[in-house]
């Protein structure tokens, strides 16, 4: 029996341990969602230093739960119950005495608290794991509904991005069908449009060749008029664009002789005011001598012979010099005016030659112009009489003309210069 008793002991510590590990992987599971829980310190962990009492003393123990017990060889269930109680309250009490045996009378009042102790701390470990199990289902919950919500959120946002790209998809597919119907009625407008011209050109191809014929052999005459025109009119544009050449030259180095003439004109009158400042320059200075004699005339004729002959050379001198000064003014006023008069001549002559200039050019392009409308009328003529068998170069005519139309840039370059 105290065998048996000691197994039981050692089953209720290894199930005890069993819990705590128990306890400890469920925390360990739930450690993500229960961070904010105090760390779980199991109240009961036997010791096993207890155990290592003296089998003296277990005997002793068992002797005497034998005589408090009805003996049978059956060993029901509730004397074990009882009898592994009382070994746990016997182990427990070991710890204060050292490992020394108590006193046999403590054993008496004993084994109903051990086990109420240990009803208790089994009742505290049951709510201690229901309370584990509902934070872990808490925390569950948590992570369910949040998980819920963004499954909800993205569920959203796919219905949303679905119908975004249906309605995309859809107008794509409306737009592709009408650009479809659209093209479709322009090839069955081209298809018609292309028959209705196959069918006239067969008409023409058919009736209009023998006539054409005909015709072609009565106008043959008159083609060969034509083709000579043509060739007079080309002459008489190579000829004019050949004066036009000329003409421009003659403008350009006209404008080049006048440029020089107005350079000479400008230094000539810088010239005329520096002698025009000297000339001031000469008066202001006579004049101031004239005074001076003036205010010492009275002390001159007092003087010497000799003196008074020295200041009338003086004044002699000065005044041929002041002569001399304003007859080179004279002359130089006289120049200028001259060549202001040259240069007033040289301009209303190039004003009028820049306006028959301007007439003449007039003149040419109006006869350009005439003759690239009868140019025209030419190329229709001719391409009536072929009955439309082929066509002339009408791109040569318009190249001829743009190259032989006046530019305006030369003439109005001259005016602008002559107006300076």
């Amino acid at each position: 029996m105290i065998t048996v008793g000691i197994n039981v002991v050692i089953q209720v510590v290894a199930s005890v341990r069993g819990m705590s590990q128990e306890d400890e992987n469920l925390s360990d599971s739930g450690h993500n969602s229960m961070n904010s829980l105090p760390p779980y310190r199991p109240p009961f962990r036997p010791q096993l230093a207890h155990i290592s009492a003296s089998m003296g003393h277990i005997n002793t123990i068992g002797s005497l739960d034998r005589g408090s017990k009805v003996a049978g060889s059956s060993g029901v269930a509730m004397a074990e119950m009882a009898m592994s109680c009382r070994s746990m309250a016997t182990l427990s009490r070991l710890a204060p005495y050292g490992g020394e045996a108590p006193p046999p009378y403590e054993l008496s009042f004993s084994v109903e608290e051990v086990v109420r102790d240990l009803e208790e701390r089994l009742v505290d470990k049951e709510h201690e794991l229901k309370q584990m199990r509902r934070n872990l289902d808490e925390s569950e919950g948590a992570i369910a509904q949040v998980f819920e919500g963004k499954q909800r959120l993205w569920e959203k946002e796919l219905e949303e991005l679905k119908h975004l790209y249906a309605a995309k998809l859809r107008q794509v597919s409306q737009h592709a069908q009408h650009s479809q119907h659209a093209l479709q009625l322009q090839l069955h407008k081209a298809q018609q449009e292309k028959n209705r011209l196959q069918d006239e050109l067969d008409a023409l191809r058919g009736g209009g060749h023998r006539e054409g014929q005909g015709s072609l052999k009565g106008t043959s005459p008159t083609l060969e008029e034509t083709q000579w025109q043509v060739c007079q009119k080309s002459g008489e544009i190579s000829l004019l664009k050949q004066q036009l050449r000329d003409s421009q030259g003659e403008v350009t180095s006209k404008l080049s002789e006048l440029f020089q003439l107005k350079t000479q004109l400008r230094e000539t009158r810088g010239e005329l005011q520096r002698r025009d400042g000297q000339l001031d320059m000469l008066q202001t200075a006579l004049q101031g001598a004239q005074l001076r004699q003036q205010e010492k005339g009275g002390a001159e004729e007092s003087g010497t012979l000799e003196s008074r002959g020295s200041g009338g050379a003086s004044g002699i001198d000065m005044w041929s010099s002041v002569e001399r000064l304003r007859a080179e003014l004279l002359l130089e006023r006289r120049q200028s005016e001259a060549q202001a008069t040259v240069f007033e001549q040289e301009r209303q002559t190039w004003q009028t030659e820049k306006e028959k200039v301007i007439c003449y050019q007039r003149e040419l392009q109006a006869n350009y112009l005439d003759m690239y409308h009868h140019n025209q009328l030419l190329e229709r003529e001719l391409y009536q009489l072929r009955g439309g068998g082929g066509t002339l170069e009408r791109k040569l005519w318009v190249d001829t003309f743009q190259t032989l139309t006046p530019s305006s840039y030369l003439l109005d370059e001259y005016s602008g210069f002559l107006q300076t």
